[in-house]
């Protein structure tokens, strides 16, 4: 983790969005591509190292309608699941 805990995506990591709002997060190392959705392509657009999570679930509720009260706890999840496969860092 880094000295302020704001979680970043690494940056080798590209972010292609599409036409649609979904997009791709390749990592050019592995060949692994992931598909996002637009929830998770606003998440990741604040994965820059200058956003807490808790900063980063205050943004996702005032940007999209109907985010459930718990929402913390899945973008948690979410971050955790990027730095568990190599995509960014604390």
């Amino acid at each position: 983790m880094n000295s302020n805990g704001k979680p970043r995506i690494k940056p080798e990591m590209v972010l292609r969005q599409e036409s649609d709002d979904w997009a791709l997060l390749y990592d050019p190392n592995t060949g692994t591509a992931y598909g996002l959705h637009p929830v998770s392509v606003f998440i990741c657009r604040l994965l820059d190292g200058r956003h807490t999570v808790e900063s980063i679930s205050g943004q996702v509720s005032r940007q999209f309608y109907d985010v459930p009260d718990d929402s913390e706890s899945d973008i948690r999840d979410f971050i955790t699941d990027l730095v568990n496969n190599g995509l960014a860092s604390y």
